[in-house]
């Protein structure tokens, strides 16, 4: 299985759940969802235009 980082940076660049989850060979979704959505943490947040 790969390690957590690269399928957060898979995700921040836009890579699908499906193609992660190919790649990765996990054997569950919700695991790989979670790195999907913690790589979506921040994006469009209500701080982000903040100095």
């Amino acid at each position: 299985m790969l390690h957590a980082g690269v399928l957060t940076s898979a995700a921040e660049a836009g890579a699908g759940v499906l193609k992660l989850v190919e790649v990765s060979r996990h054997r569950s979704f919700d695991t790989v969802r979670g790195y999907v959505r913690s790589a979506e943490l921040f994006k469009d947040h209500a701080g982000a235009g903040l100095p």
